[in-house]
């Protein structure tokens, strides 16, 4: 029950979003890309799934291969919180491309590993 109230409130803000433009903030990107070298692993992650993030409505692709070295990275170390957010962009990204089956896919994923990992922030 909870994952079907989950999806159901992703899809309403999903499709909220869809009708607005997410805002670019280069400046932000910019500083953000410039210090991820300088950070631990974790913060690295965490970086590159905000960055991610920024760029979703900027760059599908770039985004996308933010998100999928955030996740990349993330099972290497083991570290759930990330690896939930880089699902969580994944499937922004493939709803945006009207891939609706994987995007249901990503988000269970991000749901399960939130669950697992006690991330209030993505539940």
């Amino acid at each position: 029950m909870r994952r079907i109230l989950f999806l159901l409130i992703i899809s309403l803000c999903l499709d909220l979003n869809a009708q607005v433009n997410f805002i670019f903030d280069a400046k932000e990107a910019d500083s953000l890309e410039a210090i991820i070298p300088k950070q631990d692993i974790k913060q690295q992650i965490d970086l590159l799934n905000r960055l991610s993030f920024i760029y979703i409505r900027q760059s599908h692709t770039y985004s996308d291969s933010l998100a999928r070295v955030a996740l990349s990275y993330a099972r290497q170390k083991g570290y759930k919180e990330g690896e939930a957010r880089a699902y969580y962009n994944i499937g922004i990204l493939d709803y945006l491309h009207a891939d609706y089956y994987p995007a249901y896919d990503r988000f269970i994923a991000a749901l399960v590993l939130a669950e697992d990992a006690e991330d209030t922030t993505l539940i």
